[in-house]
């Protein structure tokens, strides 16, 4: 009810828990309801995560590079029709962000203001996952380079992330 009642009213959340508590379950019941009165989307880093949200993945959304480090200049100046869409987002969803590592959330900022739209401060957010789960799948050698600009491997670790001021809520109970 906490990360329900939070979501409705436009606070940035970090929906959080371990398998079998009902992230999946809140996560759509805030989608539906949000749905009615604001544009919503929902994104994923793969594509079965996007499917259970009825999403996209991040990287075609955001049309992000696959290869290396994001940053503001390998960021994609979009498409009219991909832009429009993104001008219009009131609420971004982005669903097993333990698997986000911290330039794509910066490359998703990024990319928003590089094609003239709202930027995550000026949306709501709503970012779930666990971050105990799957993490960001990365060699060495791309650790390394992620460690020249961040303290860290997650999402937690981008630049954006301390200035969305997201509410963790916690599930505990397993269903």
């Amino acid at each position: 009810k906490e990360a329900f009642d939070l979501a409705l009213s436009g606070e940035n959340i970090f929906l959080t828990g371990k398998a079998g508590t009902g992230k999946s379950f809140i996560t759509k019941e805030i989608i539906r309801k949000l749905s009615k009165t604001k544009n919503v989307v929902c994104v994923a880093p793969t594509g079965v995560a996007a499917n259970n949200v009825g999403g996209a993945t991040i990287h075609s959304t955001f049309s992000l590079p696959v290869f290396g480090v994001i940053n503001f200049e390998n960021c994609s100046f979009l498409k009219t029709g991909k832009r429009s869409v993104l001008k219009k987002i009131d609420v971004l969803v982005i669903d097993e962000v333990s698997m986000l590592r911290p330039d794509i959330l910066d490359g998703i900022n990024l990319t928003m203001i590089k094609n003239g739209c709202k930027n995550l401060r000026e949306i709501q957010i709503i970012l779930i996952g666990d971050l105990k789960q799957l993490e960001a799948p990365m060699d060495d050698n791309f650790k390394t380079m992620i460690l020249r600009d961040y303290n860290g491997f997650n999402f937690k670790s981008s630049k954006i992330y301390k200035d969305l001021n997201c509410k963790e809520v916690e599930l505990v109970e397993v269903l």
